[in-house]
């Protein structure tokens, strides 16, 4: 059986990230950093036999996908099944005030439920439709793929490709978050997480200074 390599990379830091705002669609860009960090993931990753280039067709997806397609010269594809979480009427605020106006639904979303955002998606929403384009990708013939997208869909595919349940709030079980152009690789049609959260091409970027610490 022929396989096929899918290099999953999060987009660099976006306009928000470093506040905490809940961006989710929003045609939030990169910020100066994630510039920065974007041009380092392309340059690691241009070196490697990469076929085909695809990303969520939200700008600071695009955006960090653009100095890889350069060294390349190949064609970005967009896949809008690789967008992040639509946010609905909390799209664009920050938890404190997504607290004060849902605060039941926002306690019960603290707990680990997946709750649908008012207006927007549910996590296993995002589940659903990001592996469904991984599953189309595992049909392809390129040995190496590099597909462009955010935390949420990320950890969903990492999810199925490690066999837990990806139609659940994706920050519940051993998966942490994935950092700014972290790179994480599945394999298909064969499923298999052979790679993890990768930032080894971040020296001094892989977070801004003015940026919270969680751990």
């Amino acid at each position: 059986m022929s396989q096929t390599y899918a290099l999953l990379v999060r987009h660099g830091e976006a306009v928000g990230n470093r506040e905490g705002r809940l961006i989710g669609q929003t045609d939030a860009p990169l910020s100066d950093f994630g510039h920065r960090q974007a041009a380092a993931v392309g340059e690691r990753l241009s070196a490697l036999p990469i076929t085909r280039i695809i990303s969520s067709d939200l700008p600071r997806t695009l955006q960090t996908a653009e100095p890889l397609a350069g060294h390349l010269q190949i064609d970005i594809e967009h896949e809008p099944r690789l967008r992040e979480i639509s946010n609905g009427e909390w799209e664009g605020l920050m938890p404190d005030e997504v607290e004060a106006r849902w605060p039941e639904l926002w306690k019960r979303y603290g707990t680990g439920e997946d709750v649908a955002r008012p207006g927007g998606e549910s996590w296993a929403d995002v589940g659903r439709r990001s592996v469904a384009a991984m599953k189309d990708l595992g049909d392809a013939t390129d040995r190496l793929i590099a597909v462009f997208t955010h935390g949420g869909p990320i950890a969903q595919i990492l999810r199925w490709a490690t066999g837990l349940r990806y139609d659940t709030h994706v920050y519940t079980g051993p998966l942490g978050a994935m950092a700014n152009t972290g790179i994480s690789t599945v394999s298909l049609p064969e499923v298999r997480l052979l790679g993890y959260n990768d930032v080894g091409h971040l020296a001094g970027l892989a977070r801004h200074p003015d940026a919270p610490f969680f751990g």
